[in-house]
Order: C-alpha cells, then sequence, then structure tokens
C-alpha cells in the first residue's frame, strides 16, 4: 500500500513538472510547428500579393490554398489585411 501511494505521488509529480517545463519553454520549441505554418503562408501570400495584390480577408477561397487551417466558421492563423501592402496573422493559441 505504501509503494503504490509512492508511485502515485511521483508520477504525479512528473506530470506536474512536465508540464509546467513544457509551458514555460521559448516558443520557438514548443510552438515550432505553427511558426513553421506561418512562414510558409506569408511566402504564399507574399507571391499571391506580386502578381494579384493582397486577397481580400472574406476570400476564403484564396486563403486555403495557402495553407491556412479551416476551423468550421473561421480560418487559422487568423489573417487581417492592414492596407493594400500590409498583412498580419494572428495564432491566438491557447
Amino acid at each position: 500500500m505504501k509503494k503504490l501511494i509512492i508511485i502515485t505521488v511521483a508520477t504525479l509529480t512528473i506530470l506536474v513538472g512536465g508540464f509546467f517545463i513544457w509551458w514555460n519553454l521559448p516558443l520557438t520549441i514548443n510552438r515550432s510547428t505553427e511558426i513553421k505554418l506561418g512562414e510558409e503562408i506569408i511566402i504564399k501570400i507574399e507571391d499571391y500579393q506580386k502578381t494579384y495584390g493582397l486577397p481580400g480577408e472574406d476570400d476564403w477561397e484564396a486563403l486555403r490554398k495557402f495553407g491556412f487551417q479551416d476551423k468550421i466558421d473561421f480560418l487559422q492563423p487568423e489573417y487581417r489585411q492592414l492596407d493594400n501592402h500590409t498583412f498580419e496573422l494572428i495564432n491566438d493559441y491557447p
């Protein structure tokens, strides 16, 4: 019985400690896939912009072609056209 309690406490300590370590890692480590996706999307939008100009925020068909992930009623990362030459990508991760 004592062994079971020690194993349980040790397991929970390792899990909680691992979570806090993961949470405090730099974004370049624990969000590398999102960063890579954003960089690929930026390159595709800039190539598109050279020929056609920036796509509108409501041009979901064009945005999907760039690699945006469809989350039913919105695309991720979020795309905002600031003016005719400037845009921004926002990824609100939990």
